[in-house]
């Protein structure tokens, strides 16, 4: 269960990344067709884990909730839930492994394809807080553990289970993201054998492919570098198209050309001058 709810936190990530940098541009008709424009979407993997929408089917999370809410659920029973929601739901992401299949399902995460044990799942999933101890680490010297146990406590009657509670947390993290001018540093291993002064060419190819940034690469090539809408380039740039100042919103495109082709034939003396 551990695994799975860091490799979820990793595709929240991911995601983040992925409308920051990506969906929000490719939904802007100002950029014209995207014929070219390339990313590979995790949004089936997030929902089949955090989905609560009956009609797409329930993900992983809400099924183990609801397993650990109902006396008569186990272990077993949880894993047999989740093939038929995905038999019933289909998702490329999630499959039924051929061996074990009563304790075991995969997930197709972004980086690699991974295999879950659940056995002790329900067990790990129940929070197991006794209010003596809640007592004590609220009250706790450390700030830190004050701090933490006091915002856990808050709604925490309506988050009774681990998930439950990572996802609100994760929530709260993310919300400021959201909000701000976020700015991406991509880390890559050498070698996954966490050997010094050792590179492994293969395993650095598979993360700049599962990192997205060959897909960026090859969007920038295709001149997808520059992703401000028509109007600011124009206020920017319309030195360079002297014919209209202030264009209309159904010329900005035609206008965009202009400057494009003045660029193309060497007019940055008049850039310079602006």
């Amino acid at each position: 269960l551990e695994q799975l709810i860091i490799n979820y936190c990793n595709e929240r990530l991911h995601q983040f990344y992925l409308d920051l940098t990506y969906k929000q541009c490719a939904g802007q008709d100002d950029f014209g067709s995207w014929a070219e424009f390339r990313f590979e979407d995790n949004l089936n993997i997030v929902q089949a884990m955090d989905s609560d929408d009956l009609s797409m089917g329930l993900g992983i999370f809400s099924l183990l909730d609801e397993h650990c809410l109902n006396a008569d659920s186990c272990n077993r029973t949880f894993t047999e839930s989740c093939h038929q929601r995905f038999r019933t739901h289909p998702v490329e992401c999630y499959s039924k492994p051929s061996f074990q299949a009563s304790e075991r399902f995969d997930i197709h995460h972004s980086c690699c394809l991974v295999r879950y044990s659940t056995h002790d799942f329900c067990e790990k999933n129940v929070m197991a807080l006794t209010p003596r101890l809640l007592h004590v680490l609220q009250h706790s010297g450390k700030f830190m553990v004050n701090h933490i146990f006091n915002d856990f406590v808050r709604g925490a009657e309506t988050r009774r289970t681990v998930v439950s509670q990572m996802q609100f947390d994760l929530s709260v993290c993310l919300a400021p993201l959201e909000v701000s001018d976020a700015k991406f540093i991509k880390c890559l291993k050498t070698n996954l054998r966490k050997i010094p002064l050792e590179f492994d060419v293969a395993a650095v190819v598979g993360q700049l492919h599962t990192l997205g940034v060959f897909d960026a690469l090859h969007n920038e090539r295709h001149r997808f570098e520059y992703r401000l809408p028509f109007h600011v380039f124009l206020k920017e740039y319309c030195v360079l198209w002297h014919s209209v100042r202030e264009p209309s919103s159904t010329r900005w495109f035609a206008c965009c050309r202009g400057v494009e082709h003045n660029l193309d034939l060497g007019c940055m003396r008049e850039l310079s001058k602006k």
